[in-house]
């Protein structure tokens, strides 16, 4: 062996084995209140938030609040029949084509949070977060096919 050629020691052979070091479940959010973001609001028609009055905006604000008192787990699963994910294939032309736009089309599911028999709140729920995109007071954008709802 030469003088230039140089022959590494280690203290203690490296592990060959691979494996996560922090495993996290993907339910865990359920545990948590939820939060809101607001860059992805949507400011044209339809559904856009642009129409809204100061009044019915305090009012979304006070039951988005009233929501944050709950865990997702509350929301989701308890509270399924109001507040739950919809597969985007189901929703309206406009709000496919708004994905689309926004360069968002590559989500799934959309979460449809219920304020009253008729008025929606849509976003894309992550980690517990929701983006807020669409303000719904006609239920249009995924009509439910029961009466009233």
């Amino acid at each position: 062996m030469s003088k230039h050629e140089k022959n590494p020691k280690a203290k203690k052979q490296p592990s060959v084995e691979k494996g996560a070091k922090a495993v996290t479940n993907p339910d865990s959010y359920l545990r948590l209140n939820p939060s809101w973001r607001i860059s992805k609001l949507c400011f044209r028609d339809p559904y856009g938030w642009h129409v809204l009055v100061a009044e019915k905006i305090y009012y979304i604000q006070q039951k988005l609040k009233d929501l944050e008192l709950m865990t997702w787990n509350d929301i989701l699963v308890k509270d399924r029949s109001k507040h739950h994910q919809i597969d985007v294939s189901r929703l309206c032309k406009p709000a496919q084509d708004y994905l689309e736009d926004m360069s968002i089309d590559d989500i799934d599911e959309v979460l449809s949070l219920r304020l009253t028999n008729k008025e929606r709140v849509w976003g894309i729920l992550s980690g517990g977060v929701v983006e807020l995109l669409w303000w719904d007071p006609e239920h249009e954008i995924c009509p439910s096919p029961l009466k009233h709802t």
